[in-house]
């Protein structure tokens, strides 16, 4: 099933329909953002609030320090103890 959805979305990327393919990651992730989370790449650890994916596929890390950070490959986890206002 998982290799029959990639398919699909492959087909979709490889004929220039990227936008489509990153409109329905935003639509499934919706619940992430805004949340807590901790992204490892690497030997980086970036601790932020999940806000967005660029038009790259890029997850858009909103760091406690104000600055934006894209996070191209890696793991990420949600913080459990969030401090929300």
């Amino acid at each position: 099933a998982v290799l029959a959805r990639i398919r699909v979305w492959y087909h979709r990327l490889a004929a220039g329909e990227g936008g489509a393919m990153i409109a329905a990651w935003r639509a499934l992730a919706s619940p992430w953002w805004g949340r807590r989370v901790e992204a490892r790449s690497g030997d980086d650890v970036l601790r932020g609030r999940a806000m967005d994916v660029d038009e790259s596929g890029a997850l858009v890390l909103l760091l406690e320090d104000g600055a934006r950070r894209l996070v191209h490959a890696g793991e990420v986890r949600e913080l459990t103890s969030d401090p929300r206002p």
